[in-house]
C-alpha cells in the first residue's frame, strides 16, 4: 500500500496541507510537486476556511 505524499485536512476554519514524506525529511520530489496544485485547489474550494497553512509531517517548516 502506498502512503499519500500530500495530505489535506480541515479543522473548523483552518485548512491544512501536509507534506508526508518524513523518511526523506519531506524533500519535494516530482510526485509531490504534481500533487501540490490539487491540494491548493482543494483548500481554495473548502467552505468556511479563513486560514490555510502548509506544514510537514514532523512539524512546521524550519523546525528540526
Amino acid at each position: 500500500m502506498t502512503e499519500e505524499l500530500i495530505l489535506t485536512q480541515q479543522r473548523d476554519n483552518v485548512f491544512e496541507i501536509i507534506l508526508n514524506r518524513p523518511d526523506k525529511r519531506n524533500a519535494l520530489n516530482w510526485p509531490m510537486l504534481r500533487a501540490l496544485p490539487g491540494a491548493v485547489a482543494q483548500a481554495r474550494r473548502a467552505a468556511g476556511v479563513r486560514h490555510r497553512r502548509a506544514w510537514q509531517r514532523q512539524g512546521l517548516f524550519g523546525r528540526h
